[in-house]
């Protein structure tokens, strides 16, 4: 197992429609919390939707409240 000095920034590895709503995938850390944001685009201010701990090697979010069909989702590891 390498360590490396810094964590490696989440990267989705899967964006998908579900009912109810948006299905977020990313590759995971141990011993990591990930925080999902959410904006309604390009430009506009981010907002917390949820904090997640790790489940390696994947994390799964579902948004149930997707606004419209041009959200912007990004992964920030707190």
């Amino acid at each position: 197992l390498i360590h490396l000095p810094f964590p490696v920034r989440p990267d989705f590895t899967r964006i998908s429609r579900v009912t109810p709503g948006v299905t977020l995938q990313w590759k995971s850390e141990s011993d990591r919390v990930y925080r999902v944001e959410k904006c309604p685009g390009l430009g506009q201010p981010f907002v917390e939707l949820a904090n997640r701990p790790s489940t390696e090697p994947l994390n799964t979010y579902i948004d149930t409240t997707p606004e419209s069909n041009t959200s912007v989702y990004r992964i920030v590891l707190d």
